[in-house]
């Protein structure tokens, strides 16, 4: 963790109580002591510059709240003192305001003091340090920005106390997500396609399908491309039927088609294939570039006997995506997914399709480890990108 290697930069004794292995760790593993990296005694030369590399899944995760200054705790860590005046939010703040994100629409998990949290549906942001939920690959993991934010800090404040500036700059290897972004072109634009499905249910009934409850976000185990054209492309995701701590295998199997029509419209076919397991699945996309933009859950898996009416399930032909469905939260959902769904969209070249936000990893690595030549305290073009 970024807080955690800063600490260590500035000269902490000990690691923070919360990120200590504790008495309790069943699998007794060492600790090391820390040690100032550069004391009078015993340390590295002033002169020696700190690096942080972070070699990390480019979704980050449960990354919000033991933060000092986060927007979604009151976190009262120790600092050493060459960090006393640390507050996250301020620093990821200035990000947001610098790179045009404050005020803007993406899809996310989760805005500070909004509804649906966990969602991966498209709000307003107010600014980086107010949101978490990576979308639309892990929306309910509670990753957030901050990491940029510390980033940011170690670059431009002198965080040791020994002679000279010791700003610890950091350099991401990120690992690619497993998460397929499409991007289809159409005459009248870019439309971006991400799989996603959902598990509404399950046989043991520990899954509440409930809006405000917890329902998985599945994983994708395989992805299989088949068809590749200008115009037309067919592939299969390969579901697993939760987040995380499963067994990863083959859940559930969707194929996904598209074509460009002559018109220019763009047609998507979902065609549920195959399913076995205990959890109830529901699979669909996130679509951006169209006039119709949002989360589509079109299909559910064959082996599933009895269908759960789930509140973000979109089952009819003129659905518009969730959270706009005319089935959304306490209204009439008595209407059940099919197992093959088409539905035809217009791209709209008014609206980017790129409404993503970068990994919290890339603004890591422009924001933490820029040439400053002008001295202006930003990364800007030729100082990060060259």
């Amino acid at each position: 963790m970024l807080y955690e290697s800063l600490r260590y930069f500035a000269g902490a004794k000990t690691p923070s109580t919360e990120f200590t292995v504790g008495t309790g760790d069943e699998l007794s593993l060492p600790e090391d002591s820390w040690n100032d990296p550069f004391a009078a005694d015993g340390g590295f030369a002033y002169c020696a510059k700190p690096f942080n590399l972070v070699i990390s899944d480019v979704g980050t995760s449960y990354d919000s709240d033991q933060l000092p200054g986060s927007a979604f705790s009151n976190y009262k860590g120790l600092l050493p003192s060459g960090m006393s005046g640390l507050n996250v939010s301020d620093w990821t703040k200035t990000i947001s305001d610098k790179e045009n994100v404050s005020g803007n629409t993406f899809f996310i998990g989760e805005v500070k003091e909004q509804n649906n949290a966990g969602l991966p549906t498209a709000k307003t942001i107010t600014n980086l340090a107010e949101i978490r939920g990576l979308a639309p690959m892990e929306p309910t993991k509670q990753g957030s920005y901050y990491a940029a934010g510390l980033a940011y800090y170690g670059q431009m404040t002198d965080i040791n106390p020994a002679t000279g500036g010791q700003k610890p700059k950091t350099v991401v290897v990120a690992m690619a997500s497993n998460l397929p972004q499409i991007i289809i072109r159409t005459p009248k634009g870019a439309v971006t396609l991400i799989p996603f499905a959902k598990s509404p249910k399950d046989k043991g009934n520990s899954i509440d399908p409930s809006f405000g409850k917890f329902q998985p976000t599945n994983g994708i185990v395989d992805f299989y491309v088949e068809k590749i054209t200008p115009t037309e492309g067919a592939f299969r995701v390969n579901f697993e039927d939760v987040e995380q701590g499963a067994d990863h295998d083959m859940d559930m199997i969707v194929l996904y088609q598209y074509k460009v029509q002559d018109d220019g419209s763009l047609s998507i076919t979902l065609t549920s294939e195959y399913s076995a397991g205990n959890t109830e699945q529901h699979a669909g996309y996130v679509i951006s570039g169209t006039t119709k933009d949002g989360v589509y859950m079109d299909v559910y898996d064959i082996d599933t006997s009895t269908q759960t009416a789930y509140y973000m399930d979109t089952p009819l032909a003129d659905d518009l995506p969730y959270p706009y469905n005319s089935r959304s939260v306490g209204s009439n959902k008595s209407a059940l997914l099919p197992l093959v769904r088409t539905r035809s969209f217009t791209a709209d070249s008014s609206k980017s399709a790129a409404n993503f936000l970068p990994s919290p990893l890339w603004y890591a690595a422009k924001w933490g480890s820029f040439n400053d030549k002008n001295g202006n305290g930003i990364p800007d073009s030729g100082e990060w990108d060259t």
